[in-house]
């Protein structure tokens, strides 16, 4: 369980955890054996990752009563699984009628926002690296309505390249490093899951992303400007000579969700940060306002160092 002083990411890693409720408590059990427990107010997602995990009947329906997304991880920490609630907003029926017939061009104008700020992060992630960054950042301001160029595939050939090797391929499928940047995407597309359910949005109804079996695509299209936060905690891990997930490396990519990104009007967590901007996409896309989608928020590096992210010293073993 990774926590801190805004709320819990509860990972369930264990084989055979039983799960249920205490007096308003997630209450996680082994062989009959209680390993904590965590107040369900608390909680900003649950991940399983352990095989076997079973659950009273109620436990899922106090999460969806409070709006936090469930999601189940294979081996490699790809989820195979998310769970939300039916009703997450009181205006969810007017938001995902107009979310289903949004027109072309406020997509594309939408899309091309989203692509626009992962190349500036990916940019800025290089650039905190010492690495050359000003081939994304110039990409950043030639990206069209509705990217028909597709320069986010173009700098992500680039990126991925500078920032680990030549011989590095982005692969879910891979282990190592692979498998630590589909951990913390997990975190990310977590957030990105409540925020969704929050504003009363569909997430399977996607801006971009088309793909017939994945029932996630507005939450994918979402979560891309913030990968690169991701990426940039994970080659810091990288850096202290942690290439496979563990312990250590599972409680640093936790924290993702908390550090403070900056706005004009002032610092928030990232969940925070997340949960604004789909709030602000909800009202666009069912005319509850008018202009562009807000997404005015920036990164502080410094906080995402790994001194910052951990009070302690974090310790590898061979």
């Amino acid at each position: 369980m990774s926590s801190n002083s805004f709320g819990h990411f509860v990972e369930i890693s264990k084989p055979n955890v039983y799960l249920s409720l205490y007096r308003g408590f997630l209450e996680i059990s082994q062989s009959k054996k209680l390993m904590g427990r965590v107040p369900l107010d608390d909680i900003l997602a649950l991940i399983i990752t352990g095989y076997g995990c079973s659950h009273s009947s109620n436990v899922f329906v106090a999460l969806a009563d409070r709006g936090i997304p469930v999601s189940i991880c294979g081996s490699n920490f790809m989820p195979k699984a998310v769970l939300w609630p039916l009703v997450g907003n009181s205006r969810q029926q007017m938001r995902m009628q107009a979310q289903a017939v949004a027109g072309k061009p406020l997509k594309k104008k939408i899309w091309k926002q989203i692509v626009q700020l992962k190349l500036r992060n990916q940019a800025y992630v290089l650039k905190e690296n010492n690495l050359a960054y000003e081939a994304l950042l110039c990409m950043s301001n030639l990206v069209k309505s509705g990217d028909p160029d597709n320069l986010e595939a173009q700098g992500a050939r680039r990126y991925w390249t500078a920032l680990f090797s030549n011989n590095f391929k982005r692969d879910k499928n891979e282990g190592g490093l692979n498998a630590m940047l589909n951990y913390a995407y997990a975190i990310i597309r977590s957030c990105v899951a409540r925020g969704v359910i929050a504003s009363g949005l569909h997430p399977s109804l996607g801006i971009h992303h088309k793909n017939l079996y994945n029932p996630m695509c507005l939450v994918d299209d979402l979560m891309e400007p913030f990968r690169p936060l991701a990426d940039y905690v994970v080659k810091q891990l990288f850096e202290e000579g942690f290439t496979e997930v563990n312990k250590e490396v599972k409680t640093v990519l936790s924290k993702i969700a908390v550090v403070d990104i900056l706005t004009a009007s002032g610092a928030s967590p990232l969940f925070q940060i997340v949960s604004r901007s789909v709030t602000s996409l909800a009202m666009l896309l069912s005319h509850e306002k008018q202009g562009k989608w807000k997404t005015s928020w920036q990164v502080n590096w410094d906080h995402l160092k790994l001194s910052a992210l951990n009070s302690e010293k974090i310790s590898h073993s061979a």
